[in-house]
Parts: structure tokens; C-alpha cells; sequence
């Protein structure tokens, strides 16, 4: 029996049951886990000659384990949430401001952009100090720089403190000042507004520079699921869930993958990663190479590492612990590659391999409803429950903010990035940057916090 279609038939019945059940809610944890899984199937399927696939029957159950395991956790969460009835009470003043139109302060604006081309600058030059290089050849510094974040440690160990909290800081207000940017574009009564609302864009820059600096075409992806969910969010908010546009937004979707998916392989040749194979050869190892390394992993497994709890799973949390002096040794957050053909090789395996191989199936499948009711809980009886305000704009920018943890799940665990105090650090100056956004103000060379608005909107 072929058992790579096995799981391609299991996972299109694991979407379409999501979808229905969840009545074509595009960001709800299980459709959107089923549908990256059956994208990256699809593309492994038509590879499998070419990579010489002989899908495992251990490898088959244990994806749709997690797959299913996925789907059943997040219809349950559903159903619960469905018996908590919707708010319908009048909205405060306060509440309503708070979920529409945003003025923009330009002088606060102004100055962080300013911190931001800081930022770059000193991000830059620091990273020449480390790698040893002139600080004038751009594309040495950068190769070097890439080079040594193969290793046990990354370069951003090495960063300085306050370069890296810096770093933080300002990613956490580009993500703060692009989920504002989508509610102003959403609730823009003029076309002057959604003029000023572009000005937004520009912190959102910052991120850019940052991926081109460290050559990391996965922040990209991050960023496009980002504003792509926090315009679904919000869109839905304002139109109280009513969840009409399920199938256009999964229309958008994919054709925002369509244009993204060759655009990643020439962000590749931009950042002086220049592949070896063909564009499709190069893309389809990308998109659907996890399904087969899954496979080779399964049927090969390294030894597995007796001596730290989640070696894999929890490798960010290790960067704290051996910066503290409480471990001599940080496992590799890389994982071993593993050939597709004589050409092709990767080491991205799904995101159930790393807890798979640090707690054995029974492990894998607790971390597995532990990560997916966490998002089906803030999505379902949060999200979709909550009143209009700050607080739930602020759950909706968190939810948004982590969401790449499903949209990359059919190509890897992200928990190495996002179990971190990297992550839990700039979690925290989200907070700090959104309360900047809507309550920092700026007059006669003055900086204060205000609550109060004028003009009906909340400034900022």
C-alpha cells in the first residue's frame, strides 16, 4: 500500500471536517494546521519519484495522529465556546474608539522611526565586530555572519545586551504599528485617512531590514501571516463573526501563496543564498521536503539526548540557562540534515519531530493538545467572545503574533523561537508599545500618557 496517499486522503478529510465544523473559519487552529499539512503532502506527492519516496506506515500514523489530534482538540474548544452566548451589550464609548480609526501622532512616529535606522546601524556594526570583518564589505560581514549561526551557538548569543533588547523592542513596535495599520486601513472613513494610515507601513521596515541582515526568509513569512490574519481579525470584528468570507480569504490565501512561493526563491538570490537547483526543485524541497524528512527520520532516528529535558523542543530555553551559568553545554537548535536526492538535502521535519523525539509519542501528543487548545481557547472564547477594547486588540495582535507556529507547522516546530525569553521579552514590550500607541502623546516638546481623546478617535 502507498501510504504517502493514505496520508494525503487522511489529511484532506482531517481540513474539510475542520472547515465545515467550524464553519469555514480560515483562522481557526485546525484548519489552518490541516491545510499547510495538505499543501506540503500535495507537493511531496509530486516529488516522489524524484526523491525516491517509500512512505512508512509508522510515519503515515503518527502524522495523522498529530493531525487529528489537532483537528479533535480545536472542535472541542468550539463546541464549548459555542454554549458561552456572544456579548451584545452596548459598547462604551471608550471600547468603540479603541477598535477604530486610530489618529496618528507623527511626532512620536518620527522618533521611533528614527530609533529604528539606530537600530539598524548599530545591529549591523556590532555583528562586523563579531564576525571580524571590514564593516565596509556588506556581503562579506553578512556571509560570515550566516555562517556562524549553523553552529551550537547563534551570533545573537553573542550580541550584546542592550543590542539585544534593542532589537526586541523595536520588532515588538513594527508588529504593533502594522497591526494598527490594518485596523486604520479597515476603519478609514476617507481617503485622506488611508493616506496617513500608509505612514504605519514604515516601522514595519525595520523587520525587513533585520531579515535581510540575518538572511532569515522565515521572518518574511511570519510578517505575511501576520498582517494577513490581523486583517482577518479585525474584519471579523467589526462584522460581529458573522464568518461570510471564509472561502474568499482562503481564495487570498492562496493567491498570496502563489505570488509568495516563487518570490522566496528569489529572496534567496537578494540575500546571497544562491540554490543549487532549479527554482521548482528548490521551492518544492522547501514546501514539502519536512513530509519526506519526517519519513527518513522515523525510519533512522538519532540517539536521543538522555541528558537534557527537551534537547529539541525546548532548545531556546537553553540560550538563558547557559547564559546563567546553569548549564555547561546549549544542544543544537539545528538538526541533522538528511538527503531528498544527491543534490537536494535539509533538516526541517514537521512540527512533530522535536517532541516526538525528546518524549516519545505519548509526549508528542500531550504537547500537541497543549499547543493547540492554547490557541483554540484565546481564538474561540477570547477572540470571537470578547467586547471590542484594548484588551482584546491586544489578544488579537498576540494571537496574530504567534500564528506562524501553525502556518509553519507542516515544515517545522517553532517552539525553539517562541519558548524563549527572546520571545517572552518582546511579548512583553508589545504591551509597552501598544499602550505607546494609544496613549503616548507629544506636544510642546512634551512626551505624557493621556487616556482621554479628542475628535471621538483615539490618538496616538
Amino acid at each position: 500500500m502507498d501510504y504517502l496517499y493514505v496520508l494525503f486522503f487522511g489529511c484532506i478529510l482531517a481540513f474539510v471536517t475542520a472547515f465545515t465544523v467550524l464553519k469555514s473559519d480560515l483562522l481557526s487552529p485546525s484548519v489552518i494546521v490541516s491545510g499547510v499539512f495538505l499543501i506540503s503532502i500535495a507537493v511531496a506527492m509530486s516529488n516522489k519519484s524524484r526523491w525516491n519516496i517509500l512512505y512508512s506506515r509508522e510515519a503515515t500514523n503518527i502524522l495523522l495522529l498529530g493531525i487529528m489530534t489537532f483537528a479533535i482538540t480545536d472542535i472541542v474548544c468550539n463546541f464549548f465556546s459555542v454554549c458561552i452566548p456572544s456579548k451584545t451589550i452596548k459598547l462604551s464609548k471608550s471600547a468603540a474608539k479603541s477598535s477604530g480609526y486610530v489618529l496618528i501622532q507623527k511626532n512620536v512616529l518620527h522618533f521611533f522611526v528614527l530609533c529604528e535606522l539606530i537600530g539598524i546601524g548599530l545591529y549591523y556594526v556590532n555583528i562586523a565586530q563579531i564576525v571580524g570583518t571590514n564593516i565596509l564589505d556588506v556581503q562579506a560581514t553578512l556571509a560570515v555572519y550566516r555562517a556562524t549561526q549553523v553552529g551550537s551557538v547563534t551570533a545573537e548569543d553573542t550580541t550584546n545586551v542592550f543590542l539585544t533588547f534593542l532589537n526586541r523592542f523595536l520588532r515588538a513596535y513594527a508588529y504593533v504599528s502594522l497591526f494598527i495599520f490594518c485596523q486604520n486601513w479597515r476603519n478609514a472613513n476617507t481617503k485622506q485617512q488611508r493616506r496617513e494610515s500608509l505612514s504605519l507601513l514604515v516601522p514595519g521596515l525595520y523587520l525587513l531590514a533585520i531579515c535581510f541582515i540575518n538572511s532569515s526568509r522565515g521572518e518574511i513569512i511570519k510578517i505575511i501571516t501576520f498582517v494577513f490574519a490581523a486583517n482577518y481579525i479585525i474584519r471579523e470584528n467589526k462584522e460581529k463573526w458573522k464568518r461570510k468570507h471564509g472561502v474568499k480569504y482562503l481564495v487570498v490565501a492562496l493567491k498570496v501563496l502563489a505570488v509568495f512561493i516563487p518570490a522566496f526563491y528569489l529572496l534567496a538570490l537578494i540575500m546571497n543564498r544562491v540554490p543549487k537547483e532549479t527554482m521548482i526543485d528548490y521551492l518544492s524541497s522547501y514546501v514539502g521536503g519536512s513530509i519526506q524528512h519526517f519519513n527518513q527520520y522515523i525510519l533512522n532516528p538519532p540517539a536521543k539526548d538522555a541528558g537534557t529535558f527537551g534537547a529539541e523542543t525546548f532548545a531556546g530555553v537553553q540560550s538563558l540557562l547557559l547564559r546563567l551559568g546553569l548549564i555547561q553545554v546549549k544542544a543544537s537548535s539545528h538538526l541533522e540534515f538528511r538527503w531528498l536526492t544527491t543534490t537536494t538535502h535539509g533538516n526541517i521535519y514537521t512540527f512533530f519531530r522535536r517532541p516526538l523525539q525528546d518524549f516519545a509519542i505519548g509526549g508528542m501528543i500531550l504537547f500537541t493538545i497543549f499547543i493547540a487548545g492554547g490557541f483554540s481557547i484565546i481564538y474561540h472564547f477570547f477572540i470571537q467572545k470578547m467586547l471590542p477594547g484594548k484588551g482584546k486588540n491586544l489578544l488579537s495582535l498576540y494571537y496574530c503574533y504567534f500564528l506562524p507556529w501553525l502556518t509553519m507547522a507542516s515544515i517545522e516546530q517553532l517552539s525553539v523561537s517562541y519558548i524563549s525569553i527572546g520571545t517572552a521579552v518582546e511579548c512583553f514590550f508589545i504591551m509597552v508599545c501598544y499602550k505607546i500607541f494609544y496613549e503616548m502623546k507629544y506636544r510642546n516638546g512634551v512626551i505624557y500618557f493621556a487616556g482621554k481623546t479628542r475628535s471621538g478617535m483615539r490618538e496616538v
